[in-house]
């Protein structure tokens, strides 16, 4: 009965994805009407500041978290929680660099991202709206992951299922360590890499190339550190196209974070009920 149940839920899950994804899709393309026609301005304010520096606020941040994740790869406690501690560093240093480097604080905000835009609610429903013109994306990664995977097969390659370490074992873990990977996942991560991708790479890059040559190469770089395995690639680099999208038509990161919390959390969400053990082991004996 539970299997049967959460079967269900996870059927309307899938139908309400795909609807808000069909809702996307209405979205972009009415959004791209609006940009052609001049209605709706989709250009990434000019900086402040140099943009050498906000690359090399990124170039900070990914040096840290290279060497954070050797350390971690290396094993034992003490090699872990340095690893964690580089990697959370880095990631300070990448957000104050530039002030580091001598750009006024409101300046450096302003660059990152970090206003409220049109205002603070205009925002905030911007990018509950607009994740909905984000699914397109993230199910166009999904299919050609799903392609990647069957050319690898053809060619006798093994290649690991996408997964993250983290999400393992997640429908056994207490409720208490579920919460704090849903805060990690949720609110950490989302305000730390848009901070440092959509935020300081982004603005780094775009001083130099036109939208879609930035946005690719930092959704390579985005989907190339996040340790799921190749597989998921295309995927998480469609997410942070779309997520780019975000930051060059609103300018504040307030619409981007907030798509980015909102599909974590519910990946987090939705893992951690379908991965109960009790769930799996009916699910197996049916």
């Amino acid at each position: 009965n539970e299997a049967s149940a959460i079967n269900t839920w996870a059927s309307i899950v899938v139908l309400l994805a795909l609807l808000l994804g069909g809702l996307g899709l209405v979205l972009l393309a009415r959004f791209w009407s609006d940009v052609r026609h001049k209605a709706v301005l989709f250009e990434l304010p000019k900086g402040v500041a140099q943009a050498d520096i906000y690359l090399e606020a990124g170039a900070v941040y990914l040096a840290a978290f290279a060497v954070g994740r050797v350390l971690m790869q290396v094993g034992g406690a003490s090699a872990s929680w340095m690893g964690v501690l580089a990697q959370i560093g880095g990631t300070f240093i990448g957000i104050f660099w530039p002030a580091l480097r001598g750009v006024p604080v409101r300046a450096m905000a302003r660059d990152l991202g970090l206003h409220t835009g049109d205002g603070l609610w205009t925002e905030i429903r911007a990018g509950i709206a607009d994740y909905c013109a984000v699914l397109p994306f993230f199910a166009a990664g999904v299919l050609a992951m799903l392609a990647l995977q069957f050319v690898f097969s053809k060619l006798g390659m093994d290649v690991a299922a996408p997964a993250h370490p983290d999400m393992v074992g997640l429908g056994e873990i207490s409720i208490q360590k579920r919460m704090l990977l849903l805060a990690m996942a949720g609110v950490f991560a989302p305000v730390t890499e848009e901070l440092m991708f959509r935020g300081a790479l982004f603005r780094g890059l775009r001083a130099r190339w036109s939208f879609w040559p930035s946005a690719i190469v930092l959704a390579l770089i985005f989907a190339a550190i996040h340790p799921q395995g190749t597989l998921a690639i295309p995927p998480l680099a469609a997410l942070a196209v779309g997520f780019a999208g975000l930051r060059e038509w609103r300018d504040s990161l307030i619409a981007p974070t907030l798509a980015h919390a909102i599909h974590n959390s519910t990946l987090v969400i939705l893992l951690s009920v379908l991965l109960k053990p009790t769930f799996r082991f009916r699910s197996e004996r049916s």
